[in-house]
């Protein structure tokens, strides 16, 4: 039985020829590539990649001052707030002195 099918195969005739189908896809290959290569030279599309770049910086320029400002925002504190590395509130403390005395002012005329 197989060398009944391999006789069938060996006898069928390949006479026919592929070369004008593949010269024909070559060619319409070639023009797709062409019109793609246009299509991606074309003068609105490098106006509209140069667009993009400049877009691209000003959002950077914008989310890296954003940042700047968050930041800035966040270190801020009040005058009266003495933190800080070398502050150390029991050394700053100072005992203030008592100028007028409200007895001793009663007691001398004026």
């Amino acid at each position: 039985m197989a060398d009944k099918d391999d006789i069938e195969v060996n006898d069928f005739d390949f006479d026919f020829d592929i070369m004008p189908s593949y010269d024909k896809l070559q060619r319409d290959f070639e023009e797709l590539f062409n019109k793609a290569l246009n299509f991606l030279n074309c003068s609105r599309c490098i106006i509209l990649k140069e667009e993009n770049k400049v877009l691209t910086n000003d959002l950077a320029k914008f989310t890296l001052g954003r940042n700047n400002l968050n930041n800035l925002l966040g270190k801020k504190r009040s005058t009266f707030d003495k933190g800080g590395l070398v502050y150390n509130p029991i050394k700053q403390e100072k005992k203030q002195k008592k100028l007028i005395n409200p007895l001793r002012n009663l007691e001398t005329p004026l």
